[in-house]
């Protein structure tokens, strides 16, 4: 019984990230802006995943860290800079850099279409080589307005098919923070 709880102690320890030393978001940003959200994911309308993020933009980057909605603990992150891409997935230790995929998707016009400053009833469309992204449903959070659902087409060449995931977003939280 001893065992079990030092070993749930040890793992609910390390899940909240009481020692995480690594920091990718850039020290110099002097204005960030911070959202937490719960997102709903479907692939192709036939799975249902349900993740609880958060969302810090910044001048020179999007960081997204995905947590399990029920333990707190980080899943992945992922982390788009004007260089590429980057995904992190905590499970099983592993970065991915699809970096040719997303050719084309700068993060200045990404950043753009999450946040808006006036009312938006468009769709607003962002398209690489292979995926396309829809930002739609635009609500009012604290003054700023951003999408409630986020679609994704990835297109394969390989197969020629393509798949379509949308991200339902629900805002629970905007914060501005200064550094």
């Amino acid at each position: 019984m001893n065992r079990f709880l030092i070993a749930c102690f040890i793992l609910i320890f390390f899940g909240c990230s009481v020692f995480k030393n690594k920091q990718s978001i850039n020290k110099k940003n002097t204005n960030q802006l911070i959202l937490y959200a719960g997102v709903e994911i479907n692939n192709n309308n036939q799975s249902s995943t349900k993740i609880k993020t958060k969302i810090k933009i910044c001048n020179d980057s999007l960081h997204v860290s995905a947590y399990h909605p029920t333990m707190g603990i980080e899943m992945g992150s992922l982390l788009l800079q004007e260089d590429g891409v980057e995904i992190n997935l905590n499970f099983n230790n592993n970065t991915i850099f699809p970096t040719k995929n997303y050719k084309g998707l700068g993060l200045h016009d990404f950043r753009e279409s999450i946040i808006k400053h006036k009312p938006i009833r468009d769709t607003i469309f962002l398209k690489s080589k292979s995926i396309k992204i829809a930002f739609s449903r635009y609500v009012e959070m604290d003054g700023l307005f951003v999408p409630q659902s986020i679609d994704f087409f990835n297109h394969h060449e390989e197969s020629k098919s393509s798949t379509k995931t949308r991200l339902s977003v629900e805002y629970k939280r905007v914060k501005r923070a200064k550094k």
